[in-house]
């Protein structure tokens, strides 16, 4: 007899002469004089068991057949007699002109009966295919980011595709990904991240890039920043703009050395001076590096800011210095996103659609997964005008 001690009972197990037998599990109150260790056949308790629980030293019997660690295809099979091999390709849905309408009807009620739920594990040891892909961004708080995530997600789900997010700063000190984050999935989605850090990453896997730089041996799906960047500085100067103010992520990664390089361009085919000032992409940063630069100058300015946060940081400084959007202060940003478009006037803004990102990234993966041809996508970024510039 061996016995496994817990806080309140003792559990005995018993294992028959017969291999057939039924096994049997006793549940018995502690004595305190249990020191018997824990048996390894007890980690694999046949799947039916009868209990028999005494308390205060009153029998309290109750038999009852119960399921333990799930149904397998298995024990559909062992029910049905039939092969084990039969029962998998009924339930992974391959059956048609293999098996018979009737047998199939039968394996499906029984795995219906039985709330059948197949081993995820185990179907991807046996396929080499886990259905889950790692989504990579910076900090995932950034409502652009959560919007990819949440195209790329539900993208994802029409394709019984699961998505984990691990979200990773472009700059972390040592580039060096934690191997747990990502062992087990059957491709990356990097968004806003050079093409190196993501490899990392990747290790070999399939890897799409979004808002990333198209110049690399990986597909690529951008919004065209620098067509969008164009209209924005060319709509500041149709309305009176001559100085241009760019608050500029102080980021490295393309989709930001993109945005300046762009307004650099623009400015200078246009005539304008410019003003550039790094600033962290967000909104608190950005409002006192704006209240440094309306502070040293004087109405009106004009403002390009490579996104949305910064954008009402600008909103922020006009509003502690008792300036007016748009009388004494245009601002453009970038991304569109909803708070941009509830400040007060609306946010004048160069729109990414994120959905469409998303849906086509993960569009571009499941091609890549299924081996079929793919090829890079670029999206248009119109200027959403509305009330932040002045004249407009």
């Amino acid at each position: 007899m061996l016995s496994l001690s817990f806080d309140i009972f003792r559990i005995s197990w018993s294992k028959p002469v017969s291999f057939y037998a039924r096994r049997r599990l006793i549940i018995r109150p502690l004595t305190g004089k249990e020191t018997n260790p824990v048996p390894g056949a007890l980690r694999n308790v046949s799947r039916k068991v009868d209990f028999k629980v005494i308390k205060n030293g009153a029998n309290f019997v109750k038999r009852k057949t119960r399921q333990i660690g799930g149904i397998t295809e298995a024990d559909i099979a062992r029910r049905l007699r039939v092969s084990q091999s039969t029962v998998s390709i009924v339930l992974s849905g391959k059956w048609e002109k293999r098996i018979s309408t009737q047998m199939a009807q039968k394996i499906l009620r029984l795995a219906d009966e039985l709330d059948f739920r197949p081993n995820a594990t185990a179907r991807s040891l046996r396929i080499g295919a886990t259905n889950a892909v790692l989504f990579l961004s910076p900090v995932i708080s950034n409502p652009f980011f959560a919007r990819v995530h949440t195209a790329i997600a539900r993208a994802a789900a029409g394709h019984g595709i699961s998505v984990i997010v691990y979200p990773v700063d472009s700059a972390d000190d040592d580039g060096a990904p934690l191997f747990h984050a990502y062992h087990g999935v059957d491709g990356v989605i990097a968004c806003s991240l050079d093409a190196p850090r993501a490899e990392s990453f990747a290790g070999g896997r399939p890897l799409v890039l979004v808002d990333s730089n198209p110049a690399t041996s990986h597909i690529t799906v951008n919004a065209n920043i620098a067509e969008g960047v164009e209209a924005a500085i060319c709509h500041l100067a149709k309305n009176g703009a001559r100085h241009i103010h760019h608050l500029a992520a102080a980021k490295t990664t393309w989709t930001f050395r993109e945005r300046q390089d762009a307004v650099a361009r623009a400015c200078k085919r246009l005539g304008l001076t410019l003003t550039k000032v790094l600033t962290p992409p967000t909104m608190e940063k950005a409002l006192a590096h704006a209240q440094h630069l309306i502070t040293t100058g004087s109405p009106p300015f004009s403002f390009f800011c490579d996104n949305d946060p910064i954008a009402i940081g600008v909103y922020l400084a006009a509003q502690f210095d008792g300036l007016k959007i748009p009388q004494d202060i245009s601002v453009i940003g970038m991304d569109d996103g909803e708070i941009g478009r509830l400040m007060k006037p609306p946010l004048t803004s160069i729109e990414i659609n994120t959905d469409i990102l998303g849906e086509l990234a993960m569009k571009t993966m499941v091609d890549l997964l299924e081996k079929k041809p793919v090829t890079s996508h670029q999206i248009i970024a119109p200027l959403k005008v509305r009330g932040s510039v002045a004249g407009a």
